[in-house]
């Protein structure tokens, strides 16, 4: 799941490819060391794009985790956006799909650990989360 994108993002892109895809964010949180893993995180937000990323990095950013919501427009690399149905998700990502970590509210391809967590709400794809969600 490490390689999954969306458009042209995935983890591990840096900052400056980052502005090139999606210009300056509307916002930037401050860069703060997080004792979990010992490095810096700021988060950028594109509102208006339904996109929020994590930058994991102090002299040099990457992308560490993405979150997508409403309005974005962006899809997996196997065709799953906001919107894609359940049964699309489980078509796409069969395979890979944790039964254990799963719910009728999520959907984890991969693990908690490092996977693709399709946020779930009236049978429809409403967030997708890409990264670690747990340490």
């Amino acid at each position: 799941m490490k390689n999954e994108s969306f458009g042209k993002i995935k983890l591990g892109v840096g900052a400056k490819k980052i502005i090139e895809i999606l210009g300056v964010p509307e916002s930037k949180t401050k860069a703060e060391l997080w004792g979990a893993d010992g490095e810096y995180h700021q988060q950028w937000n594109y509102t208006e794009k339904g996109i929020q990323l994590d930058f994991m990095g102090d002299s040099v950013q990457v992308v560490n985790m993405i979150t997508l919501s409403e309005p974005c427009k962006l899809k997996t690399s196997r065709n799953i956006g906001i919107g894609s149905s359940i049964e699309d998700v489980q078509r796409a990502y069969g395979k890979e799909i944790n039964q254990a970590a799963s719910s009728s509210e999520s959907i984890v391809a991969g693990t908690i650990y490092g996977g693709i967590i399709f946020n779930i709400d009236n049978r429809k794809v409403k967030s997708i989360f890409s990264g670690a969600s747990a340490e």
